[in-house]
C-alpha cells in the first residue's frame, strides 16, 4: 500500500490506469520490434561465440572443453595457457593510441573545402566594397574610363572575392575546431574512443555512439532585484544541448544480420541494462511512457532482467561469482525504420 501511496504523487501516474495498460496499437508495435530483435538476436550468436573465444585467449584462460581434456590427460600435462594474444592485442592498441592521441594535438582537423561556399548576402556585401575601393581611386574621372577601370580588374575583383571568402572560411574552421575540442573535452571522449578502441583490438569490432544530442542543466546565478528593489543574486537552471557521446560495447549491439555496412542497414538494436533508479528517470523524459514505466517498477519490484548466455560467460571469465538476480530493468533501444505497411498492420493510424 506504500509504494502505491508514493505512485499516486509522482507525475505521470494516471489513477484511472493503474496498470499502465499500453493502447492496442502500441502493443502490436512492440510485439514486432520484439520479435524483430529475437531474430537479429539469434543470428548473432555464432558473431558472439567467436567474441567469447578471443576474450578467453586475450584474458589466457582455456575454454571448458580444452580444459577438461587437459585435465583428463594422463600423466603429468602442462595447463600453462601461453598468453601471445593479449602481447599482440595490448602492442597494437598502444601503437593505435599513440598515432591517435598525441601530447598537444588533436586527434582531428577542421578545414575549409578548396572552394568554400559562405552566406550569399554577405558574398554580396563584399564584392560591393571591392567595386567600391576602385571607384574612389578613379574619384573625379569620367565614368567611362571607371567603367573601363572596372573591366581591366575584374579579375583581380574576382580574385579578391575568392580571398575573402577563402579568408572567413578558414576563421570559421578554426573558431568551429575549438568548438567541438571543448565538447569532446568535456564528454571526456578520448577515453571511450579509447574504450571502443581496446575492443577493436581484441574482438575486432568496436563502436562509438555520436551525432545525438542531448540536453544538460546547468546551474547558474543571476542578478535580481528583490521586492525592496535591492540586488541580489538567485541560482536558476538553464539548458543546454550538447553532443551524446557514448562508447557502447558491440556485446550490446544487434544489427541488422544481412547488412554489409550501415548504408544497407535496415536497423539495429542496442540492449540497456538499467538499475531501477535509471529505469525510474527514464519517466521524466518526453520520449518514453511514464505510465508504463511506473506500472512496470510496480509490478516488477526484482526487475525483469534476463541474463544472457554471453553475460554470464563473461562474468565467469573476469572471475566475477554469481550473486543471484541483478535486481535490474532491460530496455531495448531500436534505430531504423518502420514501414508504413507495418504500421497499418498493427493499428497505428497515419
Amino acid at each position: 500500500m506504500a509504494m502505491d501511496a508514493v505512485l499516486q504523487e509522482v507525475p505521470g501516474f494516471d489513477p484511472e490506469n493503474p496498470d499502465g495498460s499500453q493502447d492496442v496499437e502500441m502493443m502490436g508495435l512492440g510485439s514486432k520490434l520484439s520479435a524483430l530483435y529475437s531474430e537479429y538476436k539469434d543470428a548473432r550468436k555464432e558473431t558472439e561465440d567467436e567474441w567469447i573465444k578471443d576474450l578467453r585467449q586475450f584474458s589466457g584462460q582455456y575454454d571448458p572443453d580444452t580444459l577438461a581434456r587437459l585435465q583428463d590427460a594422463p600423466g603429468s600435462r602442462s595447463k600453462v595457457f601461453v598468453g601471445l594474444s593479449r602481447t599482440k592485442v595490448m602492442a597494437a592498441y598502444s601503437r593505435l593510441v599513440d598515432l591517435l592521441f598525441q601530447s598537444g594535438d588533436s586527434f582531428f582537423a577542421v578545414n575549409p573545402t578548396p572552394r568554400p561556399q559562405i552566406n550569399p548576402i554577405k558574398r554580396q556585401e563584399m564584392q560591393q566594397m571591392l567595386v567600391n575601393n576602385i571607384v574612389q581611386l578613379g574619384q573625379g574621372q569620367p565614368e567611362e574610363v571607371i567603367r573601363q577601370v572596372l573591366a581591366e580588374n575584374e579579375e583581380a575583383i574576382r580574385q579578391g572575392l575568392q580571398d575573402q571568402e577563402d579568408r572567413l572560411a578558414m576563421m570559421a574552421s578554426e573558431e568551429m575546431q575549438k568548438d567541438i575540442e571543448d565538447q569532446l573535452i568535456e564528454e571526456n571522449t578520448e577515453q571511450k574512443m579509447k574504450e571502443a578502441i581496446l575492443e577493436a583490438c581484441i574482438f575486432g569490432s568496436g563502436a562509438i555512439k555520436s551525432g545525438t544530442v542531448k540536453v544538460d542543466r546547468v546551474q547558474s546565478y543571476q542578478r535580481v532585484e528583490d521586492e525592496m528593489g535591492r540586488s541580489t543574486f538567485a541560482m536558476v537552471m538553464q539548458e543546454q544541448a550538447r553532443p551524446e557521446i557514448e562508447s557502447v560495447s558491440i556485446f550490446d549491439l544487434y544489427p541488422d544480420p544481412y547488412c554489409t555496412n550501415l548504408e544497407d542497414c535496415a536497423g539495429m538494436f542496442r540492449r540497456h541494462v538499467l538499475t531501477r533508479r535509471q529505469f525510474r528517470e527514464l519517466s521524466e523524459l518526453p520520449a518514453f511512457d511514464s505510465e508504463i514505466i511506473l506500472s512496470i517498477l510496480k509490478n516488477n519490484r526484482g526487475g525483469n532482467h534476463e541474463e544472457q548466455d554471453h553475460e554470464r560467460t563473461r562474468r565467469q571469465i573476469a572471475g566475477i561469482q554469481d550473486h543471484g538476480d541483478s535486481r535490474r530493468y532491460e530496455l531495448l533501444e531500436f534505430w531504423g525504420t518502420i514501414d508504413g505497411y507495418d504500421l497499418k498492420d498493427v493499428g497505428v493510424e497515419l
